[in-house]
């Protein structure tokens, strides 16, 4: 699992991949994704990074856009698991960045409202 994100691929066709991997292996075998949690968060926030640095460019806004969508679909899976909540470091990462901001709001609207 950390090979999806060790990916230093610039691609955002290939950042946008590794989202749904993730996001079906939320939904597959979520015991094993909490296992590596933890070690996730810290690839999960990197991303975030560079996901909303993106938004900031004229040029990558539309892309940046997807991006930020298959991370987020992926994050708001793994939320659901019952047992993210034990790892502080994703519910931190989760409550206190993603969640709380705008642009991530008016998205993880959309994502849980279709």
């Amino acid at each position: 699992m950390i090979l999806i994100l060790n990916s230093d691929d610039p691609s955002d066709d290939i950042q946008i991949i590794a989202y749904q991997i993730l996001t079906k292996l939320a939904n597959l075998v979520p015991q094993a994704l909490i296992a590596h949690l933890e070690r996730l968060t810290e690839k999960f926030e990197v991303a975030y990074n560079k996901i909303l640095k993106a938004l900031g460019s004229k040029q990558e806004g539309e892309r940046a856009n997807d991006c930020l969508r298959g991370f987020l679909r992926a994050m708001i899976t793994i939320s659901k698991i019952p047992e993210s909540d034990e790892v502080v470091k994703f519910k931190e990462l989760y409550n206190l960045k993603i969640a709380s901001n705008e642009k991530c709001k008016e998205f993880i609207q959309q994502i849980t409202s279709a």
